[in-house]
Formats: structure tokens, C-alpha cells, sequence
């Protein structure tokens, strides 16, 4: 069937165009798409094996399962094909694929309306390209009227996470990361315009943050292998490196270079348990200085970036979870300054002249934005496409280079005993966190983005009947916990800036703020009678812990300090995670006694996947991604569930219910990023908010 045209049930497959059109609708897909939809359109209602469509899609090329299920699941999208209830394409278990809808050959009229269709997208180019040249033209002198829309070019395309591009000061090469099947990630030069292959750069160590420095032919970039982490110069002539200093305590990935290439500048800790800083390195000299000093019971310093005078640089200071702003620091004088005050999720950092780039969701979908180093003029610069992140600008301001990401997760339902497979609830495309079930409804609460931003959710107990309960349209919602009753929700939510504790009804009515105003609160639980909700806020002693009492007012700051989420047994015992630290703490409620560390294998990534149930925690294990048992009685652990799931990266993912029967957890079934290039020229300095 290679090469013509047929019908998969009412969509016209074009392969010679690489088309798909249903109706007036027409989308162009990737040739490796395309190839995979030929396969099973080869044998229709037929399972299709793994191995076979591994073998004829991507011949000679060694990929896994996992680009075979996200090629599967892009698919899917572009033919409007509900996972849940597939019309197209079907998973047969242990089998592979089959392809139920009807596949016919296309008509001769279909052929005649195919050459219409190419005579007339040459029309609509023409077109557009002249209004878009119109449009500059008519772009008003104040900026704020008619500005027309910069589109956003691929310049990759393969399956997989391409991602932390750098753009070269002559505009000629992009240097970025690949997330590889071994879960590395190895660098790629690609060429702007040159039409040959991308070329693998890395083969050993996870990579990243490459940075070019002013010759054009040498890069920098951060490596971490077993446990270390390197920074490595490298010449793209013959891909030669040495290694010119440590980075140790870096997480991000983060390296930024001076414009003389004489300063870089990470994201590093001095130790586990301390918030990360700005580190200042040397290139000539390989000494490093911390040069920010973050408050201790916040996450820290990140993705730091020079300005154009080699003086000043910016970065982002995460307080929690999906909280960040941005900062301004000036090198000699130490003077840091706060540019924005909104608490939004900031996703690399840029700049073009005195003009601070950088992408964040504070519209709700990810997309670009520029700020002034004087905290004045927030605006959006005007890019068509959405979920940009990372941005990279070429020193004449003319091109911009940023990651485009679609993830697909779900949540999925398994049974305690041992043979049981996971059963899958809700298909989601974006970011589902935080499941809680209701112990009274089996009702399921999380947060999601499938609408822009992040709001609470609930469904029935089989992820049907789906509502939005909360319509903040801004900010960070989530982390909701049901009461014992199922009468209430608690969360937290970040409207204006500040994270505060929320109460609704379990059918989102009577909302109302609970923590106290003009302080940071974060992450709350029930009693067991549900009497009380704690939480940690902050206070004279950093991160506290918090009781309020549902039927009484105001809430009541305990003894325990240095917490950043706790459950509490009716023993009066504290369960908490402590800010930055791993390991699960145990402490008197009234402080009593010292914190005691329990289970050293929850880290702090893992801040929220364990619960409280009776005398014993069930945790997370994700080093050997297993559900654990721990008996608070005789200090015991044991295995209870090997979990063959791919896990979000920070976030709280598992639930479990009343009865310890089974439990949800959240699955990335596909994460992707390709990297688009946008032609800033002519783009006004401010445009319209």
C-alpha cells in the first residue's frame, strides 16, 4: 500500500503528501508516522507485533517500546481516536496493534481533488506570506495594534525528548540534548539550514545544558555520571573535550556562559539538605563562588542566565512547587532584585537587548514572555504556537530556538494481589497530579491542566464522569485531599502569588481560604476523625506546622518546625517530610521529642507518594520501584507491589484506598519535545499583553 492513497475508516491517507484529511480538515504528519500507519492499514483488523512494526518502521535503528508507544499515541491524536474507546487503533495485550476501523483505496475523484489541494496550498502560501508582510507592515507605532503573529518552525522531528537547545552566536548551529533509551540524555549539533543529519556529539554520561562560547566551535556543557557531575569543553571540529571544573550539587542542568566566555554560572547545593544557589565559575582560573543566598526552607536558585554586559545576570527562585519568580542580581555589588512577583511555573530563561525572555505558564498554557530588567513592561511576545519552554536567543536577537512538549499521561487502577496488571482509568494529554480517593464515594480528586491551567478535578471511582471543581484560571492549583466523611476538599492554590490552604465542598461549593493571608501554606491532611486539617506555613521558625480545627477558628501554629507536608496517627505522632531533606521524619506532636528519620528511601522527590494507614506506611520506593509496607511497630519493611510504571518526576502520584485493596497511580505514557525556530525581525520591543 506504500506510495497510495486509501481510507482508514472517513480519513483520506495521503502517504506521497504525508497527509491525513477528514472533511475540510488536512494535518501533515512525520514520515515515521506515516510508515506505521501504512503497516497496520497492511493488515487490517489483524494484530500487528511489537517486534514488526519495530522492524519496518525504524529499521536499523535501535529504539525501544516506548517510541513505538508514543508514535502510537500521536497517532492517536491526530485522528481524534479515544484511547479508552478506540475507533482506529486498538492495543492488543501482549500482542501488539490492530487497526479496526474499514481501510478502502482512495477514488479517482479523490486523486483530482489531491491535485486541487496542492494548487491550491500553493495559493494559500503565497497568501500568507503576503498578508503576514502586510501585516508587519501595518504593525501601529505604539506597538499594541495590529502585530501579527511569529510562527514557530521545526527544525527537529524525531520521536523522543529533543530538548535544552542552544543557538550558536553566528546563527548557524543548534546544540542540544536527547533523551535516549537508556534514560540518558547525549548532545546533537544540528545545522540551521543545511539539510544534513544531525550530528551525535556525546555517547557516555547524562548531558546537557550545552552553551556555545564566542568562537562558534566550542561548547560547554554539564555532565553527571555515577554520581559526579562534570563540566566539559568540548570542540565541535572533532568533538574532542576536557574536563574544566566540577559542578557538584547541580540538578537542573542549568549552565549559562558569559558573553566573553570568561564566567558560567549553575544551579548547585552545598549539601543534600540546603536550597540550591547560583554558583560562579571561573573559566580561566576554575574557581566557583556562590554568589545567591535563597532563603533555607525554599527550594532555591535555578537556570541562571547573563545579560548582554557580562555583569548582571537573572535567574528563577522556586519558594515551592509550581512557584517561581524572577530575579536580577547584579555580580559585583551582590544586589539581587525581584523582577516578577506572580508565583508562576518560569521554564528557562533568555534575553533579547535589555529585555529579560522567558517561558511560563502564567497564561496558562506554556508560552513566551519578556519582562524588562526593571520588573516593568511584562508582555507575551507574539508567537503563535504554545508550550514553549527553554528558550534560547542568538546574540543579534534575530532568531529564536525553544522546545515544543506534548505529554500523555494516565491514571491507573491496581490490585494488591500479586499477578494483577494495571487497569488504565483516565487518558489525559498534559499534566494529571496529586489522586486522592474518597473513602466514603470512591470518588477519585487530582489536579489538571487539560484546560490551560491547573484546577481540582473529580470523577466517579472508574475515571468517568470528570468535573471541574475549582476555576482559579491562574496560578497553581492542587494537591487536594478528601476528608475521612468525603463531605470536603482541601488543597492549596496559588492565585495571586501566595500559596494558601482552600476548603470547598465536595462538589466545589462554599469555597473558602483557611491558612492565614500574606503567608505561604502548603500541602494539607486530614485527622483521622476529620476534626483537624494541618498543614506547614510559613513562620518565625521557617516552615511550620499548622492545626485548624474545621468547626473552630483561627488556626494554631504547633511545635514542630521545619515541615513541609505531615500526616498525623491519633497517637499524636507527626509523619512529615522536612523542606530539601530526604527520608520520612517522626516526631511528637508537641514537640517534645527530636525528629527521628524512619524510612531514608523516601526522597524528597517522593514528598507526597506515601500514606498513613493504622500502624504501618505505605510508601514508594522508587529506586527499585516497588509499593512498600513499613511497620511502625517493629521498624520492618517489606515489598507489597513491583510497579512497572513510568512515574512523574516530583510529583505526588499514588492514592490508595480505605480498604488497602488497590491503589492509583499516574503513568506518563509519552513525553515528546521537538525544537521549533521562530524569526524574531521586525518583531516589536512590546506588544500587546
Amino acid at each position: 500500500m506504500t506510495g497510495t492513497s486509501f481510507y482508514i475508516g472517513d480519513w483520506l491517507v495521503d502517504p506521497d503528501l504525508n497527509t491525513v484529511a477528514r472533511a475540510k480538515h488536512r494535518e501533515q504528519i512525520e514520515p515515521q508516522l506515516m510508515r506505521l500507519l501504512e503497516v497496520l492499514a497492511e493488515n487490517p483488523g489483524r494484530p500487528v507485533s511489537r517486534n514488526r512494526i519495530l522492524e519496518e518502521v525504524w529499521a536499523g535503528l535501535s529504539v525501544g517500546d516506548e517510541s513505538l508507544s508514543q508514535a502510537v499515541s500521536k497517532l492517536r491524536r491526530i485522528l481524534k481516536d479515544d484511547p479508552e474507546n478506540p475507533v482506529y487503533i486498538e492495543t492488543i495485550r501482549k500482542k501488539g496493534y490492530r487497526l479496526s476501523a474499514e481501510v478502502r483505496a482512495a477514488s479517482p475523484q479523490d486523486g483530482q481533488n489531491r491535485q486541487r489541494f496542492l494548487v491550491l496550498l500553493g495559493m494559500t502560501l503565497f497568501l500568507t506570506v503576503a498578508v503576514v508582510i502586510w501585516s508587519k507592515l501595518e504593525i501601529s507605532p505604539g506597538g499594541n495594534q495590529n502585530v501579527s503573529l511569529l510562527t514557530a518552525i521545526p527544525i527537529t522531528g524525531q520521536l523522543g525528548r529533543e530538548q535544552d537547545p542552544a543557538i550558536s552566536p553566528n546563527r548557524q548551529y543548534v546544540v542540544y540534548s536527547k533523551e535516549m533509551n537508556d534514560s540518558n540524555s547525549q548532545l546533537f549539533l544540528h545545522g540551521l539550514g543545511s539539510g544534513t543529519q544531525d550530528r551525535q556529539l556525546t555517547v557516555r554520561g547524562d548531558n546537557g545544558s550545552a552553551a556555545f562560547l564566542p568562537d562558534n566551535n566550542t561548547i560547554v556543557f554539564l555532565r553527571h555520571n555515577t554520581g559526579l557531575c562534570s563540566i566539559i569543553q568540548m570542540t565541535l571540529v572533532d568533538a574532542a573535550e576536557r574536563v574544566v571544573g566540577g559542578c557538584e550539587g547541580n540538578s537542573f542542568m542549568d549552565l549559562t556562559v558569559s558573553p566573553d566566555g570568561r564566567w558560567l554560572a549553575f544551579g548547585g547545593r552545598d549539601s543534600p539538605t540546603s536550597p540550591h544557589a547560583i554558583i560562579l565559575f571561573d573559566h580561566e582560573t576554575g574557581r566557583q563562588r556562590k554568589v545567591t543566598a535563597p532563603p533555607e526552607n525554599i527550594w532555591g536558585d535555578y537556570d541562571p542566565h547573563f545579560m548582554d554586559d557580562g555583569k548582571t545576570l537573572v535567574f528563577a527562585r522556586s519558594i515551592s512547587e509550581g512557584m517561581q519568580d524572577i530575579y536580577h542580581l547584579n555580580i559585583s555589588t551582590g544586589q539581587v532584585a525581584r523582577l516578577t512577583h506572580e508565583g508562576r511555573n518560569i521554564m528557562g530563561l533568555s534575553h533579547l537587548n535589555e529585555q529579560v525572555i522567558f517561558a511560563s505558564n502564567r497564561a496558562g498554557s506554556y508560552s513566551i514572555w519578556q519582562i524588562g530588567t526593571d520588573g516593568k513592561q511584562l508582555t507575551r511576545l507574539p508567537i503563535a504556537d504554545d508550550r514553549l519552554f527553554n528558550p534560547s536567543i542568538s546574540p543579534d536577537g534575530q532568531s529564536l530556538v525553544a522546545e515544543q512538549i506534548e505529554q500523555i499521561v494516565s491514571l491507573e487502577k491496581i490490585t494488591m494481589s500479586a499477578n494483577s496488571r494495571s487497569e488504565r482509568l483516565i487518558t489525559h494529554i498534559g499534566t494529571l497530579l496529586h489522586p486522592n480517593i474518597s473513602s466514603a464515594s470512591g470518588r477519585i480528586t487530582f489536579s489538571s491542566n487539560s484546560l490551560g491551567f491547573y484546577e481540582i478535578w473529580d470523577s466517579d471511582s472508574t475515571g468517568g464522569d470528570k468535573r471541574r471543581l475549582t476555576n482559579f484560571a491562574s496560578g497553581f492549583t492542587a494537591h487536594p485531599k478528601f476528608s475521612p466523611d468525603g463531605q470536603f476538599i482541601a488543597f492549596d492554590a496559588r492565585p495571586e502569588g501566595l500559596s494558601r490552604i482552600y476548603l470547598m465542598n465536595n462538589d466545589g461549593g462554599n469555597l473558602r481560604v483557611v491558612s492565614a493571608l500574606g503567608l505561604n501554606a502548603y500541602a494539607p491532611s486530614w485527622s483521622e476523625d476529620g476534626s483537624t486539617l494541618f498543614f506547614s506555613q510559613e513562620s518565625e521558625h521557617g516552615l511550620s506546622l499548622f492545626a485548624c480545627e474545621i468547626e473552630r477558628n483561627p488556626c494554631r501554629e504547633l511545635d514542630l518546625h521545619d515541615v513541609y507536608y505531615a500526616r498525623v496517627s491519633s497517637g499524636e505522632d507527626a509523619y512529615f517530610i522536612r523542606p530539601n531533606h530526604d527520608g520520612l521524619w517522626r516526631a511528637q506532636l508537641d514537640g517534645t521529642d527530636d525528629p527521628e528519620l524512619i524510612i531514608p528511601q523516601i526522597g524528597f522527590a517522593d514528598w507526597g507518594n506515601w500514606i498513613l494507614s493504622d500502624k504501618q506506611i505505605i510508601y514508594l520506593d522508587r529506586t527499585t520501584s516497588t509499593l512498600m509496607s513499613y511497620d511502625i511497630e517493629t521498624a520492618e519493611a517489606r515489598t507489597i507491589k513491583q510497579v512497572d510504571l513510568t512515574l512523574p518526576g516530583v510529583d505526588p502520584a499514588l492514592a490508595i484506598s480505605k480498604g488497602l485493596d488497590f491503589f492509583l497511580l499516574v503513568n506518563r505514557v509519552a513525553l515528546e519535545s521537538n525544537l521549533k525556530i521562530v524569526d524574531l525581525r521586525g518583531t516589536p520591543t512590546v506588544v500587546s499583553d
